[in-house]
């Protein structure tokens, strides 16, 4: 094959059908594998300090430094806590869970004590921060 050959070819042309299709198909992927759910939310409140005293209404998660979670004073995993929380909040009329950290406790149990809080069925969620004893 020589340059002149080469010159009296005509130029090849790339056709764009296979690549419009593979867009196609592409984009008909990622549209049916786009999970479309809205997260679901809690809403965090920082507790008023004329509310410290303990009512009937509220229940209290302690998250303790060393790792324990208690709830009305008895320690409990996290999978307890849910299910310990939802016979509790059915009765009460407008129940409220405040979560009430001490100083160094582990970040991961307090959130971890909100999402059992929401499985447990609580629909306001507050956060005290409690000095360590």
């Amino acid at each position: 094959m020589t340059v002149a050959d080469s010159l009296s070819r005509p130029p090849r042309s790339l056709g764009l059908t296979p690549l419009i299709d593979v867009v196609f198909i592409l984009l008909i992927f990622f549209m049916l594998s786009t999970a479309f759910t809205r997260e679901s939310g809690l809403t965090l409140a920082p507790e008023r300090r004329a509310s410290q005293a303990p009512t009937a209404d509220r229940f209290i998660i302690a998250v303790a430094a060393d790792g324990t979670v208690r709830l009305r004073g008895t320690a409990l995993d996290l999978p307890q806590l849910a299910a310990r929380l939802r016979p509790l909040l059915r009765v009460s009329p407008a129940p409220a869970v405040v979560v009430a950290a001490e100083d160094g406790a582990p970040w991961r149990l307090l959130v971890a004590a909100i999402d059992a809080a929401k499985a447990g069925g609580a629909d306001r969620v507050s956060v005290r921060r409690e000095a360590r004893q």
